[in-house]
């Protein structure tokens, strides 16, 4: 054999070599990341999981949102009970006046008892007030009652019906 076999035997080895080494790249291209099927799979349990979370959003299932837990009410949707509760004692002592002709020693003595509603009596004269927080109402008996209402209906939250 002589140096110009020796070169050709060379050639065709190295030849042999690059030729391999494309075959396998070219599959390697070509081959799939992964089965069809599981990346089908893999959508559909996305898809499912955005339309329940979509459901979960919009309609609000008592079983998730929690119904026990009231609402977080705002400052101005407190003053607005705590305006509808005075209003409230003040015709329950106003309706007792005038039924026995005489003022209720308690708030109790007169009917329901709003929550948080402090009764005053001063003579013929009451005063109702209410503490809540950063909110303090007061009501007399020489006060217009529907003027101190006011819009006061209008701001009180709506209870959830579910």
């Amino acid at each position: 054999m002589d140096e110009h076999d020796t070169r050709r035997d060379l050639v065709d080895a190295l030849q042999a070599v690059v030729d391999d080494g494309n075959t396998v790249t070219a599959s390697a291209r070509r081959a799939p990341p992964g089965p069809p099927t599981a990346r089908r799979n893999l959508s559909v349990l996305v898809a499912a999981g955005a339309v329940l979370l979509a459901w979960l959003w919009i309609a609000r299932p008592a079983a998730v949102f929690a119904p026990g837990t009231p609402a977080i009410q705002s400052a101005e949707q407190r003053e607005a009970i705590a305006r509808f509760a005075l209003y409230l004692e003040r015709a329950r002592v106003d309706q007792f006046v005038a039924e026995r002709g005489r003022m209720p020693t308690t708030l109790a003595e007169a009917g329901e008892v709003e929550a948080g509603v402090q009764y005053h009596p001063e003579g013929r004269d009451f005063t109702l007030d209410i503490r809540d927080c950063a909110i303090q109402l007061r009501l007399t008996n020489r006060m217009n009652a529907d003027s101190f209402l006011g819009d006061a209906l209008g701001r009180i939250p709506k209870p959830n019906a579910q």
